[in-house]
Order: C-alpha cells, then sequence, then structure tokens
C-alpha cells in the first residue's frame, strides 16, 4: 500500500464512505442470509423432525424391551416361587399331621429337585416314625395276649388296640 493511499484510509472523509458501504454491503448480506435461511429451513426441519421421530422411536422401542423383560421376569419368579412353595405347603401340612398322631399321609413328590428331595425324605422320615410307633406299641409278645384263637392279630396289653404291622403264627 502506498503512502499515499494510506492517507485517504486515515482521512475522516474516507472513513465515512467506507462506513457507508459497509451498511449497504451489510444490508446485502443480510438479505443473503434471510434468502438462504428461507430456502434452507424446510430441509432442516425436515431433518430434526425426521431425528427426532427416530429417537422417540427407539424410546418406544427400549420401553416395550423393558416391559417384555418385565413380564417375563415376573412371569418366571411366578413359576419359581409356585414350584417351591407348593411343596413346602405340603411338607407343613403333613408335619401338622404327623404332629397329631396322623402318620398315614400319602406325599406326592414328582421330580428330583431340591423341593421334592425334601418331600421324599419327609415321607421316608414318616415311614420309620410309623414303624418306630407301631414296635413301641406291640414290642414283644409277652406283652400282647391273642384277641382270639382263630385271629393272627394281637392286642397290646396295655391300650387293647390292635397291632397294625404285627402278626403272628402261633
Amino acid at each position: 500500500m502506498s503512502s499515499e493511499q494510506r492517507g485517504n484510509v486515515l482521512k475522516a472523509e474516507h472513513v465515512e464512505i467506507a462506513t457507508a458501504d459497509v451498511r449497504n454491503a451489510e444490508g446485502k448480506a443480510l438479505e443473503a442470509i434471510d434468502s438462504m435461511h428461507d430456502a434452507v429451513r424446510p430441509t432442516l426441519v425436515a431433518v430434526e423432525t425426521a431425528r427426532m421421530h427416530d429417537e422417540k422411536m427407539q424410546r418406544l422401542a427400549q420401553i416395550s424391551v423393558v416391559g417384555a423383560l418385565t413380564a417375563i421376569a415376573i412371569f418366571l419368579a411366578t413359576v419359581m416361587t409356585r414350584l417351591i412353595v407348593q411343596p413346602l405347603r405340603q411338607a407343613i401340612e403333613v408335619f401338622g399331621r404327623i404332629a397329631a398322631g396322623d402318620f398315614s399321609s400319602r406325599i406326592e413328590a414328582p421330580g428330583e429337585d431340591e423341593p421334592s428331595q425334601v418331600l421324599h425324605a419327609l415321607d421316608g422320615m414318616q415311614s420309620q416314625l410309623r414303624m418306630q410307633l407301631e414296635s413301641e406299641r406291640c414290642p414283644t409278645r409277652s406283652a400282647c395276649s391273642r384277641t382270639s384263637s382263630s385271629s393272627t392279630r394281637r392286642t397290646c396289653a396295655s391300650e387293647r388296640e390292635p397291632c397294625a404291622s404285627v402278626r403272628t403264627r402261633w
């Protein structure tokens, strides 16, 4: 840049002219931006609308998956609880009968899982208790007398009840 040009730039009148030119150019630039905005805006709105729709669909899919997994978890928890609780209720019922002196309960325990193993063990315990109680009621021949000459059952002398499992061959 020459010294003369530098002097013109520094003069106030050139600055005013430069300011006026800038103001005119500013107006033209704003008009160009507005027209570009008007041309691009529908595309931007469409892109933003599509993005928002995609996000909504992803959220809906995530909520659906979580809901389905929750329903499956509740179903499995219910099934597992029934598989455990039902045999335990049966065991509690049998324990109540044993406590009342009834050793004739029939215990059904299908399967080989842990609750079924508990019920099998309970059935074995009940059978052992039944046999032990019967042997204590009528432990020897001398404690029992024959009820009749034709009968094969013995009656315990102390209780006068038939011995259920002990038979004699006199």
